[in-house]
């Protein structure tokens, strides 16, 4: 069996974000804790800047385009179709209607991810590439500016979504930053072991405080704990999760398919799971509608990634 290094850990955080989001959307109530958003965000933002070497700017914008926005694209038109059809010929839940603002999401809020993960990575590229790379230094600064954002969210004041989904993103810009250099950190054999400690206890610093700082002031929102619990669990994946030889089969890498089960995982609902468990009457089952969609979705993916649709999943 061929064989290829392949990073086990965030695989690992892919899935349980993956879950987390599958029980927000299908079971109106976040299946772990809400990390699954600020993970997604971070992983998105640090893999960019986690190498040792910089390729061009250039180079990095087109890659993201291709892996992130052409998908966008292509699902948010199928998507777009199919709900414009069950308006026109269908009862739909809800009308079914083109705004502008679609460009910064699609036909269907979720998908705003895409289109932000793809500027937000190019963002922090930027930043790895026109800025000195003292990683110690630039990595601390981050980690401050990340903290300061993400506690400004606690009383940032409403706002219409799309902007609100951006708004809460844009703190895993700095954080996804700091969070890859210290990646880099870990991958380079050179790299001096007391720098890595700093940045990792300057790491911590957040979800701690996070935590204290929630426990002193009841009734906030949850944004700080679950920015907080995600940094934290990508800090342990990035500490201690083994770059390994893997057997190269993506039925054995589950985080090759989560990217596909974000995108459909509410049409899978909508259009395979609810006119399913709907006439059973489990509609009410939360537990069972998260876990069908989920697996429904998987299997739907899996399947894609076996034709040509491989390339935009």
């Amino acid at each position: 069996m061929s064989q290829r290094r392949y990073v086990l850990g965030w695989d690992l955080l892919r899935l349980i974000a993956a879950i987390d989001i599958v029980g927000h959307h299908v079971g109106r109530g976040h299946a772990l804790f809400g990390l699954g958003l600020p993970v997604f965000l971070l992983l998105g933002t640090l893999l960019s800047v986690s190498k040792p070497e910089r390729a061009g700017f250039s180079k990095f914008a087109r890659a993201r385009t291709h892996r992130i926005i052409l998908p966008w694209m292509f699902w948010s038109l199928m998507i777009g179709l199919g709900l414009a059809l069950e308006t026109a010929y269908g009862q739909p839940r809800r009308p079914f209607e083109f705004d502008w603002l679609m460009l910064l999401y699609g036909p269907e809020i979720h998908l705003w991810f895409l289109p932000f993960i793809a500027v937000a990575g190019c963002a922090v590229y930027a930043l790895w590439w026109w800025l000195p790379d003292r990683r110690f230094l630039r990595a601390a600064l981050a980690f401050a500016a990340g903290g300061c954002m993400v506690a400004a969210l606690e009383y940032s004041p409403d706002v219409e979504w799309p902007f609100q989904q951006w708004i809460f993103g844009a703190a895993a810009i700095p954080l996804g930053y700091a969070l890859g250099r210290v990646q880099a950190l870990v991958m380079d054999p050179s790299a001096r072991r007391r720098e890595w400690w700093a940045l990792f206890w300057l790491a911590l610093v957040l979800p701690v405080a996070v935590f204290t700082y929630m426990e002193r002031t009841p009734g906030l929102d949850s944004i700080s704990l679950r920015y907080g619990g995600g940094v934290l669990l990508v800090i342990v994946a990035a500490r201690w999760a083994e770059v390994r030889w893997w057997p190269k089969r993506e039925a054995l890498q589950p985080g090759q398919y989560m990217m596909g089960v974000y995108i459909l995982h509410p049409s899978v609902y909508r259009w395979v799971v609810s006119p399913v468990i709907g006439p059973l009457g489990l509609s009410g089952e939360v537990w069972l509608r998260v876990a069908l969609t989920f697996l429904v979705s998987l299997a739907i993916v899996r399947a894609l990634r076996l034709t040509r649709l491989k390339s935009v999943l």
